[in-house]
């Protein structure tokens, strides 16, 4: 067993050091909860920044989804489900609907992005539909876990 210098003990030789940085960052490291917060605060603000514009029609918001074939009708519903995500991902029941609903209009607008050769931006995209993608495993995980048992 090695020591630290707070009489922590650590087992095997050699890898005192390694284990206590371990143990070090274990306790200064922000817990999980404050990361989700964090990170479903972002895709609702995000989910809304980006559905105001094409609910207001604003003609660069126009004109990057017609290289998909949306004209003003397509925008305003990309818009309302941008829009819409944000709202239901606010309460707990609704999160992973709201989640996949943020995942689907952020990807058209991906692909919108790329098409109109903003590469750039349309790959940038991807952070919050990643983000999507982590509120929705979460909320489908927490939603499957806290079921209650059905008994037989």
């Amino acid at each position: 067993m090695i020591e630290s210098s707070r009489g922590d003990s650590y087992p095997g030789e050699g890898i005192g050091f390694g284990l206590r940085v371990l143990a070090v960052l274990r306790q200064k490291a922000i817990p999980m909860r404050i990361w989700k917060i964090v990170l479903l605060t972002i895709l609702i603000l995000i989910s809304l920044a980006a559905g105001v514009p094409k609910l207001l029609q604003q003609s660069q918001e126009l004109a990057f989804l017609a290289h998909i074939g949306l004209g003003p009708v397509g925008v305003t519903v990309v818009g309302v489900v941008q829009f819409l995500a944000g709202i239901l991902l606010v309460p707990k029941s609704t999160r992973l609907f709201g989640a996949l609903m943020a995942i689907l209009a952020l990807a058209v607008s991906a692909i919108a992005l790329v098409t109109a050769g903003n590469m750039t931006l349309g790959l940038a995209t991807m952070v919050p539909i990643a983000i999507g993608i982590a509120v929705a495993v979460d909320s489908h995980w927490r939603r499957n876990k806290l079921a209650p048992v059905q008994s037989d």
